[in-house]
């Protein structure tokens, strides 16, 4: 990604899934809402999906190196869900 002509349009979909990955952390500790942290993670894997999409026009080698946190993201995504009971925390199922 660093070396090849990449568009104006990858670089800002890379600088805001930086931003979203950064927040991620704020919104799930300090905020303690139940639907903002699951808000920003699927926003974060929709751009991470975007980017590679992207990528992959230019540089394909860079696109499937995001692959792999693109997976991670989408099984720790899967693995959260707000709970039924009211309660602040998020459950984490198997």
């Amino acid at each position: 990604m660093w070396r090849r002509g990449v568009t104006a349009r990858t670089w800002a979909l890379h600088g805001t899934q930086l931003r979203l990955n950064a927040a991620w952390p704020f919104t799930f500790f300090a905020i303690r809402n139940k639907r903002a942290p699951l808000a920003v993670i699927t926003a974060l894997d929709a751009l991470v999906a975007a980017e590679m999409l992207d990528l992959a026009r230019n540089d394909a080698i860079s696109a499937a190196a995001l692959s792999p946190y693109l997976r991670w993201s989408w099984a720790h995504t899967g693995r959260r869900r707000i709970p039924q009971d009211g309660s602040r925390r998020f459950a984490i199922t198997n």
